[in-house]
């Protein structure tokens, strides 16, 4: 396969969005190989450089006029946004949002001509400011209030926020029936990724973060309470007494019985 190279440098912000096949884009020294759909968002006066890697591929650009520019978001989000591309979770709402948009404006490219001139502009410019309101959101629902200072704090990457936000949510909500499409949800990644990421910050995946809340919690009520084993078991998330006598004699050596004797 002969690979097609396109790309360069322009004073003007633009929107690449890969419709079909798979490309590697190169853009402020990051390498991002992707398969469609990927939508990207390139700052005015920032090298890119976009090289084909499957037979068949179809992708657009727009170049966005002075009142878009506007919008657009800094170099630092357009980063974060883009790292994102391939790792998204596509059944998310404002995910499919986003793309649905942007395949809405392919099929608006491929009718130009049926429109006047300052018709299709105006139609343009609407769906491009929708896009980019979209992706902006997007990436303040990732993070929760918090986790968006650690970000203006500049201490933290955007990966070690959302992994916050996900440890924030699961401190609060241990005792529910967490699941991955429920921190799927919370964060807007595909679960792989996911947990990919929270290994990555944090050294271990987010089931075993959860356990091991759900386990500090377990031991608080066996040195401080007269709760049942029963009880000790539902008030610190697990659904069956067996499952969770299981996992803690995995953890301590001992059953939770004779763990509170001894201790």
């Amino acid at each position: 396969m002969q690979e097609f190279e396109a790309g360069g440098i322009h004073p003007y912000h633009e929107l690449l969005y890969i419709q079909t096949g798979k490309v590697q884009l190169t853009w402020l020294h990051q390498t991002y190989e992707v398969s469609a759909p990927a939508l990207f968002i390139l700052s005015a006066n920032t090298p890119h450089r976009m090289v084909q890697k499957s037979v068949q591929y179809a992708y657009y650009y727009l170049e966005l006029e002075s009142a878009e520019e506007s919008l657009f978001p800094a170099i630092a989000e357009a980063r974060i946004w883009n790292a994102l591309q391939g790792n998204l979770e596509m059944t998310s709402a404002v995910v499919r949002l986003i793309i649905d948009s942007a395949e809405l404006l392919g099929s608006l490219i491929k009718q130009k001509q049926a429109f006047p001139v300052k018709a299709f502009e105006t139609i343009a410019s609407h769906d491009i400011n929708k896009i980019i309101i979209l992706i902006k959101h997007l990436l303040q629902t990732m993070v929760n209030p918090n986790s968006q200072q650690m970000l203006a704090d500049e201490k933290h990457s955007f990966k070690q926020a959302i992994i916050e936000t996900l440890m924030r949510y699961m401190e609060t909500f241990y005792l529910e029936d967490v699941t991955l499409k429920t921190l799927v949800d919370q964060v807007h990644l595909n679960p792989s990724y996911l947990i990919r990421l929270f290994r990555e910050v944090h050294d271990m995946t987010p089931f075993q973060y959860l356990n091991t809340l759900r386990m500090n919690a377990a031991v608080s009520y066996l040195q401080e309470s007269k709760l049942t084993i029963q009880e000790i078991s539902s008030l610190s998330g697990y659904g069956s007494i067996h499952y969770f006598s299981r996992l803690f004699k995995k953890k301590y050596g001992i059953s939770p019985s004779l763990w509170r004797e001894k201790n």
